[in-house]
């Protein structure tokens, strides 16, 4: 199908869209000798990376591993580089990231991802880790790494596990 006005030596086409990937331009050149069509060129349409769902901040005991995930969209291949407080983190290059062992020290890193392809990158929203020395739903002490209930055996039943 021919396209209306597009008589010159170049072609620039309207702004892409995905559903334009795969597009296929010709050219037929004439004179008056004759015409030749040239071979197709194909058209590519490359989406940078968009985060869909920004890695959330942790609570977790000292002694715990964090998990820190994001998820993005765009055209494949994406790249994933975590990063804690601006620095990258070697070998935490996936869409998720485990954190060695927390001590007290590590409360209040911030941890993000950068998330890029061929046709740019962004980052995520930092998320914060926080260190507890009790399960954040149990009002506990811990003594020597057993857990004491700091309240009362008094009122409700409780089943450890």
């Amino acid at each position: 199908m021919n396209i209306g006005g597009a008589t010159s030596s170049s072609y620039t086409t309207a702004a892409t869209t995905t559903s334009d990937d795969g597009a296929q331009f010709t050219v037929v050149v004439s004179n008056l000798a004759g015409s030749v069509t040239s071979n197709a060129a194909i058209v590519t349409v490359r989406t940078p990376p968009t985060i869909t769902m920004q890695p959330a901040s942790k609570t977790v005991m000292s002694g715990q591993t964090a998990a820190f995930s994001v998820v993005a969209t765009g055209t494949a291949p994406l790249s994933y580089q975590w990063r804690k407080n601006g620095a990258n983190i070697s070998g935490a290059t996936s869409s998720s990231y485990t954190t060695p062992v927390t001590a007290s020290a590590d409360d209040g890193e911030k941890f993000d991802a950068i998330v890029t392809n061929a046709a740019g990158g962004t980052t995520s929203n930092s998320a914060t880790l926080s260190i507890t020395t009790a399960s954040p739903n149990c009002p506990c002490t811990i003594w020597s790494n057993t857990v004491v209930p700091a309240i009362a055996d008094v009122g409700p039943t409780r089943q450890w596990s």
